[in-house]
């Protein structure tokens, strides 16, 4: 088995040397990913020289940022900061007590700050003497002493590494958004700090980049060295440029529907803050703890790994607060744990109006919600397969209606404070029900769409359309396709039969735009920051716009002439009635990015790194009879001065292509599920950009 696993690893990094956009999919079919997607629950230590402050400069608060990046905020003199090292004494910091904490709350494994953006070294550094061992008295390596607690407890080591470095001098200089550009002396510094942790501290589990903007030949080759010294290490999103083993939120991010690549929510007890800060208000233990099982339960149905944070006071204390709320959490765990280990996603297209679902090989979990007391809640399953339902949280008998078209459960009238969560188990795998069928065409508009999460940095980080998937389908037997998918390799896979076609050739065709029966109201215009892909829920749904809250009433093309900086964003918002179901085409023309939602559901997002010349995107927008809303975020990551806007044209053109061996797959009577895909892809979380395909 050892001789095996050596040959296994010797071809993963021979792939990374020959083709390192092989690797982040090459990487998730080791056995160490599998592990790491299965744990979903691990604890995060913001714990550094910051500490010492606790949110604290001369004798006042500071409220803005971040404690653990006070520096910034408050100091930005290192002369005045490095001598903060001679006090820090982490003298009550006892790393066995960490881990058995974070075993007590549930936890799989601790990431640690190795170094945050300060540049002070937790660990014992040979690259700079501003690090826990040299620079202060008791000259204690704290990460050490933690890797170690850990490998004797059987808990997984991760490492949280700052990719800017405001104590290193030749790093680019200080900014207010913590994205700055890495020069090649600073990325060689970094490969050298990486290649010192990944050689001195053990295993590894995860190595949790953080902040930056690096070109896409930096990212690959920190990816690279990670997989060279420890094969079995995760690689996280904030590395940027997609080049990682797993996505990461933004921070406290919780996304509102399943992600299908691995992913992670990192999240703070307090989002506020990372780092300890003396006066936080921190209100009761109990709502806290439920606070965060709320989030545990969403980020785990919904795919991905919960990362949650303490910070430490300056001597290495953990706060009694924090400490209880953490074992609050692993009480609750102890009895629901078995719906939260080792699960996948919901299997369901969309959320559950009831809570949130997880599911285990044929074991479905429901969490059902408080405020379901004394209500029905109806589940799409085939009850004919039905062997078994177990109440994880109360010893409450149900009353059920189970039928084939589905399962009918009463819920008590009183409820558990945090979910009812029961465990239903069924005799095959294929319990859920198939939406009902659907007729042609198969659009974007009715399928359900898969998605990735796509990052150049942290502030360039979003959901992303993968590709598309219906279910009760006929087979179709043509595809349509405009300019801008054309080209493109797509894999459509119909009833499980996986075909690869080429948007090439197919019989052209004009379009007309009808000029009657939509009316588009009046656009507005913000000027909003944060990153790309974040739009506010209320104007995605539709609810009314915050007039005057800092909208304009702006003619489309006065949008291009609005003050544009260095990650800046402008969101245009229009509303859009239709007498009917019917398609219209908007042109977009954009800077670094673009993101573009109708009625709340995502067309198209796309970021361009060259942008010496305007962007350009033709978008269909198939509208539902009443109102309809679309929004659009144009993104200027680097600050570019061009050209940004939208316009409508009458007419556009398209191809229609035929399909070969799809239509001669088997349908029977319930129909097949089709799934479209690129056909080859860097990442699994790369948009795929197809959001004018039509499947007849």
């Amino acid at each position: 088995m050892m001789k095996r696993n050596y040959i296994f690893r010797t071809l993963i990094l021979l792939l990374s040397c020959l083709s390192p956009a092989l690797m982040p999919a090459a990487a998730q079919q080791t056995e160490a990913f599998r592990s790491w997607h299965r744990d979903k629950f691990s604890l995060f230590i913001h714990y550094g020289l910051y500490s010492e402050l606790g949110g604290v400069w001369q004798g006042k608060p500071v409220k803005d940022g971040y404690s653990e990046q006070i520096y910034s905020f408050g100091i930005r003199d290192m002369s005045q900061y490095e001598p903060l090292a001679q006090q820090f004494r982490p003298d009550r910091w006892n790393a066995d007590a960490i881990v058995a904490l974070a075993k007590k709350a549930g936890m799989r494994s601790i990431v640690f700050t190795s170094k945050h953006h300060d540049g002070f070294c937790m660990y014992h550094s040979a690259e700079t003497p501003f690090n826990i061992v040299d620079a202060t008295p008791t000259r204690r390596d704290v990460m050490k002493e933690l890797s170690d607690a850990c490998r004797r407890a059987g808990m997984k080591f991760g490492v949280y590494f700052s990719l800017i470095d405001w104590h290193f001098p030749e790093a680019t200089p200080i900014s207010d958004h913590n994205a700055d550009l890495i020069t090649p002396a600073h990325h060689q510094y970094n490969m050298r700090q990486v290649r010192e942790i990944l050689t001195s501290y053990g295993p590894v589990s995860e190595l949790w980049f953080d902040m930056g903007s690096l070109s896409p030949e930096q990212s690959e080759e920190l990816y690279r060295l990670v997989h060279e010294l420890q094969p079995d290490c995760m690689v996280s999103g904030r590395l940027g440029n997609d080049c990682a083993d797993f996505a990461v939120m933004g921070d406290n991010e919780l996304p509102t529907e399943p992600i299908a690549f691995p992913w992670q929510t990192a999240a703070s007890l307090f989002p506020e803050t990372w780092g300890y800060r003396s006066w936080q208000e921190r209100g009761t233990i109990a709502d806290k703890a439920n606070e965060k099982i709320e989030e545990l339960i969403r980020v785990v149905c919904r795919g991905g790994n919960y990362l949650l944070n303490i910070g430490p006071e300056g001597d290495g204390s953990v706060l009694p607060y924090e400490a209880e709320v953490l074992t609050t959490i692993g009480e609750w765990l102890a009895l629901h744990g078995e719906a939260i280990y080792d699960t996948e996603r919901s299997p369901f297209g969309e959320l559950m109006p009831f809570g949130e679902v997880s599911t285990r090989d044929s074991v479905l979990y429901l969490f059902i919600r408080p405020d379901m007391a004394g209500k029905e809640v109806f589940v799409p399953v085939n009850g004919d397969y039905l062997e078994e339902v177990a109440n994880l949280s109360t010893s409450s008998t149900l009353d059920m209606v189970i039928r084939k078209d589905g399962l009918r459960i009463k819920m008590p009238t009183v409820m558990p404070r945090h979910h009812l969560v029961l465990a239903l188990t069924f005799s095959r795998r294929d319990f859920v029900l198939a939406d009902k069928p659907l007729a042609s065409p198969l659009n974007l508009a009715n399928s359900t769409r898969i998605y990735g999460h796509s990052c150049w940095d942290y502030y360039t980080g979003f959901k992303s359309v993968t590709g598309m998937k219906w279910q009760a389908v006929a087979a179709p037997h043509t595809i349509i396709y405009t300019d801008v998918e054309a080209g493109k390799e797509l894999s459509l896979a119909v009833g499980g039969k996986e075909q690869i076609i080429r948007l090439d050739g197919g019989r052209v065709e004009t379009v007309t735009v009808p000029k009657h029966g939509v009316r588009r109201g009046k656009p507005y215009v913000r000027r909003v920051g944060g990153v790309f892909g974040m739009i506010p829920d209320p104007i995605l749904r539709g609810d009314t716009l915050p007039q005057p809250q800092g909208w304009q009433e702006m003619p489309v093309d006065q949008v291009e002439r609005l003050p544009w900086g260095e990650i800046s964003s402008c969101l245009l918002v229009q509303d859009i009635t239709s007498d009917k179901e019917q398609t219209i085409v908007c042109h977009l023309t954009f800077g670094n990015g673009i993101y573009v939602t109708l009625n709340g559901k995502q067309i198209t997002a796309e970021l361009q790194r060259q942008a010496d010349t305007p962007n350009e995107r033709m978008v269909l927008l198939p509208l539902q009879k009443g109102a309809n809303r679309l929004a659009v975020k144009f993104t200027n990551r680097f600050g570019e001065d061009l050209v940004r806007g939208i316009s409508w044209p009458q007419a556009y053109k398209r191809y229609v292509l035929p399909i070969g061996g799809a239509s001669s797959v088997s349908v029977g009577k319930k129909g097949v599920t089709v799934e479209l895909r690129p056909a080859s892809v860097r990442h699994q979380g790369t948009p795929a950009i197809i959001p004018n395909i039509v499947l007849l």
